[in-house]
């Protein structure tokens, strides 16, 4: 075979995996032009792994992140995928970067038997290593039942659309955005796919890179410390007038975004990240009652 022909081949791979919904939504999450994929041609069987993952800028800042591909035999679990999603956990620790895993998968390789057991128990590992040295967020846009639901779920913070699913039932029982909401494993919850991701890049831009990094930095003209802003917002008032007041004071003072975390769990909290004086931060209060 020439040199032609394969290079043509590899083209045309190329060319159909940008096509899939695994590539758009990971080049989606990234600033425009700076993802660079991790094995890219790596193999599952006779297919493609069914994940795609690799690095890039949000905001300017770096962030490592994988995406269970649905259009490659239901984004199943596999010891190819697993390897894929293995290298961004290890890169990720060895950076002091960020981590977006992207679950939309229908399970695992059943004829992959052992193989697919030890694939699981890699990531679970990975997933624990990673616990309290860069923050881990899992954005899930359809299913992710049994073992893959306890490796979205040990992430700093879950974001769902309203058509995911997760639970640790493999049958998808109790596996609702609402469920997940109820038992405050879900965070955020977002209409469709853009606006879940769109909160992932907001959420990225407030968080610190690593356990050793400090908040990030914006430049505002609020002169305000961050004690002041907390004094504010978080002075004797009710939840509703809490977080009506500290979205007023976002908007006054261009302290930027505020998130409302685990609003649907029995003990949630109203959570509010801004930037005070040009810093990230934030305040919180807890709420009990459903």
């Amino acid at each position: 075979m020439s040199t032609g022909s394969s290079a043509e081949r590899l083209q045309a791979f190329r060319e159909a995996a940008a096509k899939t919904k695994g590539f758009q939504c990971i080049t989606a999450l990234f600033d425009e032009g700076t993802f660079n994929e991790v094995d890219g041609f790596a193999k599952s069987g006779d297919g493609s792994a069914e994940v795609v993952a690799g690095y890039g800028e949000v905001d300017g800042c770096p962030a490592y992140a994988f995406v269970q591909n649905s259009d490659v035999d239901g984004g199943a679990m596999s010891k190819a995928q697993a390897a894929k999603i293995k290298k961004i956990y290890d890169l990720a620790v060895k950076t002091g970067s960020p981590v977006v895993g992207i679950y939309d998968s229908i399970g695992g390789r059943l004829n992959q038997g052992a193989d697919m057991l030890a694939a699981y128990g890699e990531i679970l590992l990975g997933n624990n290593n990673l616990s309290g040295v860069v923050p881990q967020i899992s954005l899930v846009l359809g299913p992710c039942l049994g073992t893959s639901a306890m490796i979205a779920a040990s992430a700093d913070i879950v974001v769902m659309t309203k058509k995911a699913q997760l639970t640790i039932d493999t049958t998808g029982k109790d596996g609702t955005v609402e469920d997940a909401a109820k038992l405050g494993i879900c965070h955020v919850v977002a209409k469709d796919d853009q606006e879940a991701m769109m909160q992932v890049r907001k959420l990225l831009a407030v968080l610190p890179s690593n356990n050793l990094a400090g908040a990030p930095v914006v430049e505002s003209s609020d002169p305000s410390d961050t004690a002041r802003c907390v004094w504010h917002i978080c002075g004797h008032r009710s939840d509703a007038d809490w977080w009506l007041y500290s979205g007023r004071y976002c908007i006054e003072r261009g302290a930027g975004r505020r998130f409302l975390l685990q609003s649907g769990a029995v003990c949630s909290f109203l959570r509010c990240v801004f930037h005070p004086g040009g810093h990230a931060g934030g305040c919180e209060r807890v709420h009990f009652g459903a």
